[in-house]
């Protein structure tokens, strides 16, 4: 908090006197309150009581080496995005970059020696705290939009010479910045808490994405849903059906009844028959006006799916009877607004 109240702030460190001025020039021309040196005791009070934004990190220091900074850092908990701008070769790079993450610390992409000035000024821009706030209310907004979407990558195994499976990736559209780098809104989740939330919404809409693939290619379910489909067409499907469909253990025509009957997605139904979701069962029953009867028969279906006792079918009873059929509509309605809110599927 103390860090976003004193604003923008880059600490430089640099075993180049030179270049470390220039960059404390360029960072000073882009609006930056900077702080530059070559000492690394001075170095650590700047970073302790500072409170800098940015730090640009050189890992090759006479008396002391990056890494050691690092440490330090990492156990004094700074909170500042780092920067390793450095000539050491890749390998060395990745290692600090792995070593920072590990210990908790918000390391950037490195920016390797010799640096272009325009280089430098399109990071320490993209760094600006006051963009990374705006950008963190965007990512909200994102997140409950469905600005976000998932690229596959295909796995393939040098072994079997062949694709053994694909990575599912998850990428921003900002409505006005266009794609948004992984790296930045990644890391910028991790930063202000909303990373368990991005993380259970790709793998929600992965599995979503799998099991609507799964259903196109089963020729049980093409014939199920066309034949509730024609039901739902001729105006003939009703609750009698559905009832038909339950406790004659037809899980498809179940599930597509009563995902057309509620005007939810067959997915969002199929996962809740699947899965320990009684609860919701109950109340797309009771928001549709169906009996108990008609109710116990599809959670007969879903018990037998997981396997299931009669004290859970008696306390499932208990909560028809308390639950209102205005409270389960509002609930239905709130399915519906979430599921257009989810991240949409790749192209």
């Amino acid at each position: 908090m103390v860090n976003n109240l004193l604003g923008d702030r880059p600490l430089v460190i640099d075993d180049e006197p030179a270049l470390a001025q220039v960059i404390g020039r360029i960072a000073a021309a882009c609006g930056f309150e900077v702080q530059v040196t070559q000492d690394p005791s001075v170095f650590t009070n700047a970073a302790r009581l500072w409170h800098p934004s940015v730090i640009l990190l050189d890992l090759n220091m006479p008396g002391t080496d990056g890494i050691q900074l690092l440490r330090m850092l990492a156990a004094d908990k700074c909170a500042a995005s780092i920067v390793l701008n450095s000539g050491a070769d890749d390998r060395v790079l990745d290692a600090a970059l792995r070593l920072g993450r590990e210990r908790g610390l918000h390391m950037r992409e490195a920016l390797p020696k010799p640096m272009r000035a325009d280089s430098l000024r399109e990071r320490l821009t993209a760094l600006r705290r006051t963009q990374k706030l705006t950008m963190s209310d965007d990512l909200a907004v994102a997140l409950a939009e469905g600005q976000l979407f998932l690229e596959y990558q295909p796995k393939f195994d040098c072994r079997l010479a062949g694709i053994t499976g694909a990575e599912a990736l998850v990428r921003w559209q900002h409505p006005t910045r266009g794609i948004v780098a992984p790296e930045e809104f990644i890391l910028l989740a991790e930063e202000d808490g909303s990373i368990r939330g991005l993380t259970n919404q790709v793998i929600a809409e992965a599995a979503k994405q799998i099991q609507a693939k799964t259903r196109e290619q089963s020729a049980d379910h093409a014939t199920a849903l066309a034949a509730v489909q024609s039901l739902r067409d001729s105006g003939k499907l009703d609750e009698a059906h559905l009832a038909e469909f339950a406790r004659g253990g037809k899980f498809d025509e179940t599930a597509v009844a009563l995902s057309l009957i509620c005007g939810l997605s067959i997915g969002l139904v199929e996962r809740a028959l699947a899965q320990n979701e009684s609860e919701r069962i109950i109340v797309l029953a009771k928001a549709a006006g169906m009996s108990w009867e008609t109710t116990k028969a599809i959670l007969l279906l879903q018990l037998g799916t997981r396997g299931g006792s009669t004290h859970e079918l008696d306390r499932c009873f208990a909560t028809f009877v308390r639950l209102k059929p205005e409270t389960a509509r509002k609930a239905v309605e709130y399915f519906r607004l979430r599921a257009r809110a989810v991240i949409p599927p790749a192209n």
